[in-house]
């Protein structure tokens, strides 16, 4: 299970990014290797070069993109300060693949592994897991077609 110090108010973006990755990074199963490593997760579309062999094979391995969060925040007192805040935050986890099946089933083992951390993510004080919903799109890197699913989520957190 993950170690999660938490989201603060300040840094709730970056620290979204983090307990997402702790989460994935000790859970996810690399589907080339069969073991659970974080290499294959990133914090942006890393650069193609990097990801594309000249080899015939062409992609070299999947990858996890979790996506930089969106906040809305809404004051919960009534005081000048506005101390105590509830934030909406969304964000987007993409799953890019060299097939369809391997696509899903990297995509379903990423929810399952949230779902199943779900105290973890509390703890992170990242409440109230939503699924937003899926959607499917194909790109072609190259003479590569890479199969994408963006995986839509929202938590709560109260400060």
């Amino acid at each position: 299970m993950a170690t999660i110090d938490g989201a603060k108010k300040a840094t709730v973006i970056t620290d979204t990014y983090d307990i997402l990755y702790d989460i994935l990074s000790t859970n996810l199963t690399d589907p080339l290797t069969g073991r659970v490593v974080g290499a294959f997760i990133k914090s942006s579309f890393p650069n193609p070069n990097e990801h594309i062999s000249c080899k015939a094979d062409g992609w070299q391995y999947p990858l996890v993109i979790i996506e930089g969060a969106n906040l809305e925040r809404t004051p919960l007192s009534v005081d000048r300060s506005q101390t105590r805040t509830r934030e909406m935050i969304s964000t987007e986890i993409e799953v890019h693949a060299r097939t369809s099946l391997e696509r899903d089933q990297i995509a379903e083992e990423v929810l399952a592994d949230l779902y199943n951390n779900a105290s973890s993510l509390s703890t992170g004080t990242l409440q109230n897991i939503t699924l937003l919903g899926t959607s499917n799109d194909v790109d072609f890197m190259g003479n590569t077609k890479v199969r994408i699913k963006r995986i839509s989520l929202q938590f709560q957190r109260i400060d």
